[in-house]
């Protein structure tokens, strides 16, 4: 009777610390999410759609230099505190570790990303700068340690000051220079109150991990890398790779629906993540079966409202015709059905279960198909904005069957 009564009560926190974390989650998650859509809204109307094209392309090149930087850490970090978040010594370490590595890898990316911009040399110099402070960025140390409420005040921080310094500043000269130097500026204010808060009130130090723990540790983060960083590319990349074979408003247009349906992603990633240090900690199938179904029910019951006003919304949002822009938008929050599948199945449960090279497969094929469908789709001369989107909706519905089919022979399913 005892033991049934701590069980439920063990069960009773596991789920209030899921919603409360969920929540804390979402809310970071959606704000640094949503404001690039108030971002690209700012930039369309005052500098219009072929200049936010040659932003995005940039901005676009800048991400696939984050994903090569990343090495798995942002997956296996957060992984290993989340195991150790009482462990003062453990999490110096992994921090002393990531701020080493980021800093090597951001310095030999530098050199590449420098002669890659095409742009002046102040542009360059300041986008290497933000290289190099998006890549220490340590909130998935703060992941790792569960605190999703002191990310989100962070990310509310700095999305405020950005959107602010964007509204007050004239772009009009040197624009793109200037986007820059404001998205450098919002990466030092946000290091800064991360690092702070790091070295003053949790008490962190530098403390070096040894060779051959850091070497075992680099391996398990490896694994995550590739796997991640080939389906991570097509979502972050796809607009620079668009970019040779596409008209500049072409890929503006494209890349306006794909940040639409990247805040879809990012918002399940959000709860994803946490499910991620949940099960890890848990294995609470049930509770993973429960999000899963309100999660795919809110999403079905919020399509007839896109559908049906989604269109009046774009109207009201840009000058342009929107009528491509809107039949994108559909199409991607479909397929964010397959998204919420590719997100709570993956990692989560492969990862609970000791299995992550399962995840790390599912990945790997899903960037495969993607990047295969658009090398052909490039080679015949049929590319199209439509066949572009229509190579990601294929990538996440092959991803959703392969997750299903792995829950069901390690028997999380049915």
């Amino acid at each position: 009777m005892v033991k049934n009564t701590r069980a439920q009560t063990t069960k009773g926190k596991e789920i209030s610390n899921f919603k409360t974390n969920s929540f804390a989650s979402i809310l970071a998650v959606g704000l640094k999410s949503l404001a690039p859509l108030l971002i690209l809204l700012i930039l369309t109307s005052k500098l219009g759609v072929l200049f936010y094209g040659e932003y995005v392309i940039l901005l676009s090149l800048f991400s696939i230099f984050i994903l090569l930087a990343d090495v798995g850490l942002s997956m296996e970090i957060p992984k290993r505190i989340s195991k150790v978040k009482n462990d003062l010594h453990a999490i110096c370490e992994y921090a002393t570790l990531f701020l080493v590595i980021k800093s090597a890898i951001s310095l030999v990316l530098s050199f590449i990303i420098f002669f890659l911009v095409d742009g002046t040399l102040f542009l360059k110099i300041i986008i290497i700068i933000c290289l190099f402070l998006k890549n220490i960025d340590p909130e998935i140390l703060f992941i790792g340690l569960e605190k999703y409420s002191f990310i989100a005040r962070i990310n509310l921080i700095s999305k405020v000051l950005h959107l602010l310094l964007l509204l007050i500043i004239d772009l009009n000269i040197n624009g793109l220079e200037k986007v820059f130097l404001i998205q450098l500026c919002i990466f030092l204010v946000t290091n800064i109150l991360y690092y702070y808060t790091l070295s003053n009130k949790l008490k962190l130090r530098l403390r070096f991990m040894s060779i051959s723990k850091s070497i075992k540790f680099m391996r398990s983060s490896i694994e995550f890398y590739f796997a991640r960083f080939f389906q991570n590319l097509y979502i972050q990349g796809s607009t620079y790779a668009l970019s040779f074979s596409l008209p500049l408003n072409a890929v503006a247009i494209y890349s306006i629906a794909l940040d639409f349906f990247k805040v879809g992603n990012t918002i399940i990633g959000s709860i994803g993540l946490v499910l991620f240090t949940t099960l890890n900690a848990t294995r609470n199938f049930i509770l993973l079966k429960k999000v899963t179904l309100i999660c795919l029910l809110a999403q079905l019951c919020m399509l007839p409202v896109i559908y049906f006003i989604g269109g009046h919304v774009l109207t009201i949002m840009f000058d342009f015709d929107i009528h491509l822009l809107y039949e994108l938008s559909i199409i991607f929050y479909i397929t964010l059905v397959f998204s919420i599948i590719n997100s709570f199945w993956g990692y989560p449960v492969f990862s609970a279960i000791n299995k992550d090279r399962l995840g790390h497969f599912s990945m790997i094929l899903m960037a495969v198909i993607y990047w295969s469908l658009l090398l052909s789709l490039y080679l015949s001369g049929n590319i199209t904005i439509f066949a572009a989107v229509l190579c990601i909706v294929a990538a996440e519905f092959v991803g959703t069957v392969i997750r299903l089919i792995f829950a069901v022979e390690n028997k999380i399913l049915p």
